[in-house]
């Protein structure tokens, strides 16, 4: 899967980041089906990238152009944030199943290997289908890095 997020520039890194958050919920024991912040994160993206085809489509010198910029380099932010913080929630939500404790340099590794690349989503990835064994449940689509 992290080959999809080189060819698509890391666009990718967001679904497989939503995907292993539902993923994480199931083998954790929350079978409510996808929470809020996974769909957030790809309804955020879904606006990202309608922004941007708008902002493509219009000529340079457009004002309409220059008013969608401010709007869509703001949601690209927003979307950076829920990113890093989704990233670090699902460490923290596979730690705690394991036994382990959360920890701030735990945290902050997790969102400067997210920051480099989306490399954390590969060890996250390795870490919940660790749980996923040792819990003997397989979440509804094997997400695995190989």
């Amino acid at each position: 899967m992290y080959v999809l997020v080189l060819v698509t520039g890391g666009l990718f890194g967001f679904v497989w980041l939503a995907l292993m958050m539902r993923d994480v919920d199931v083998v954790t024991g929350r079978r409510g089906g996808w929470s809020v912040l996974p769909l957030t994160l790809l309804g955020g993206l879904a606006a990202h990238l309608i922004l941007l085809a708008l902002i493509i489509s219009f000529p340079p010198a457009s004002a309409t152009r220059e008013a969608l910029i401010v709007p869509d380099i703001l949601l690209a932010a927003i979307l950076l944030l829920l990113l890093f913080g989704g990233a670090v929630i699902i460490d923290n939500k596979i730690r705690l199943a394991l036994g382990l404790r959360s920890s701030i340099r735990e945290a902050l590794l997790v969102v400067l290997l997210t920051f480099a690349m989306f490399v954390s989503l590969v060890v996250l990835q390795r870490r919940l289908n660790d749980l996923s064994e040792r819990a003997g449940t397989r979440p509804p689509l094997d997400n695995s890095a190989a």
